[in-house]
């Protein structure tokens, strides 16, 4: 993953650039606060390196790539108004820097852009309408995935099987759209396409659990997050789930409560790795990082590789 860096830059530059012209000004600024506030842009490098792998000029597909950074962010700064969230990668949030109203709008913005970047690339229409397609169908799932989200953050429901559906949906639906973008661009046949959607389907839900490891157990230096913020969120991770049953009333004196005392929580943390929590959803992440490398296997030498490298950092980083 060493060209990270390089892509993420060259793909933030472009993003800059095309929200450039949106007016008035405050919408502009809104629209572009979660983007220029950082981000690893793990998806659109994906849709890149995919496409890349089929012999691609990354600078002619770029739209296609912003266009699922788009959906991404829209989806953060809607995310981030329904879970009240004050901070991302360490600086307010759209709604608390600008408002609600403007977070709402901004997020409106981010989605129309994203359908409209698409039609900006020269490429053939019957390509265009596939890309339509998957960008559209991953967008529906990001909300079936929120739904659940909420749904269960509100509950005392604690399931497995609904956090995967969960995951599935909020998650891996975007990464898997990405790479299969990447794929219909460079001529991609259909037998690929379903290999590369099961590998970074699986990789995604690998990514997640990790990212759940890392709002609970990760350093707030790198990860931009409080300790233990998804504890005071109330959310229904793997952790939680497996804490539910060798702590069951402790469990639920800190799950969604916003004014635990940090020390308090510090404590709780330390609790749930004592009791196994931390080790045991870092085996689930690897388990599925593990599918995806069956999958991965089938595809083309050049893609395995990349792939394999890239599967290994989503569950490896710590960030």
């Amino acid at each position: 993953m060493k060209d990270l860096k390089d892509y993420a830059e060259k793909i933030t530059k472009f993003l800059v650039d095309y929200l450039s012209e949106l007016q008035p000004e405050i919408l502009r600024n809104s629209s572009s606060h979660i983007i220029v506030s950082g981000g690893k842009r793990l998806r659109p490098y994906l849709l890149l390196k995919v496409a890349e792998s089929y012999g691609c000029n990354i600078d002619e597909i770029m739209y296609a790539a912003i266009s699922v950074e788009l959906i991404h962010n829209f989806s953060l700064v809607h995310d981030d108004i329904m879970d009240n969230d004050q901070f991302r990668h360490g600086k307010p949030t759209v709604h608390v820097a600008y408002g609600l109203p403007f977070a709402i709008l901004a997020g409106d913005t981010l989605f129309s852009l994203a359908f409209n970047a698409i039609k900006r690339l020269n490429i053939p229409k019957e390509k265009k309408l596939r890309l339509y397609d998957e960008l559209s169908l991953a967008t529906i799932k990001l909300s079936i995935g929120q739904a659940y989200d909420m749904y269960l953050s509100s509950s005392k429901i604690l399931s497995e099987r609904l956090y995967y559906e969960t995951v599935k949906n909020k998650t891996a639906a975007l990464f898997e759209c990405s790479a299969v973008m990447g794929a219909i661009v460079g001529g991609a046949k259909k037998k690929e396409i379903e290999n590369l959607r099961r590998t970074i389907r699986y990789a995604g839900i690998a990514f997640q659990i990790k990212d759940d490891i890392l709002g609970v157990f990760g350093d707030p230096q790198k990860t931009g997050k409080p300790v233990g913020s998804d504890i005071k969120e109330g959310k229904k991770t793997l952790i939680v789930i497996y804490a539910n049953k060798k702590m069951k009333n402790k469990l639920f004196n800190f799950l969604g409560n916003r004014d635990v005392k940090e020390e308090d929580l510090k404590n709780f943390i330390n609790e749930l790795k004592e009791i196994g929590a931390y080790e045991y959803s870092l085996n689930k992440a690897k388990e599925f990082e593990d599918m995806a490398f069956y999958y991965s296997k089938r595809l083309n030498p050049k893609l395995n590789n990349f792939l394999d490298s890239f599967i290994s950092f989503l569950v490896e980083r710590e960030f």
